[in-house]
């Protein structure tokens, strides 16, 4: 498993979800 982190447009916060696929 990877861990995707992406930036959310309301706050300054990073997101992170666990993926089952890896996504380059």
């Amino acid at each position: 498993m990877a861990t995707y982190c992406m930036q959310t447009l309301h706050a300054s916060t990073t997101k992170c979800i666990i993926t089952h696929c890896d996504r380059s």
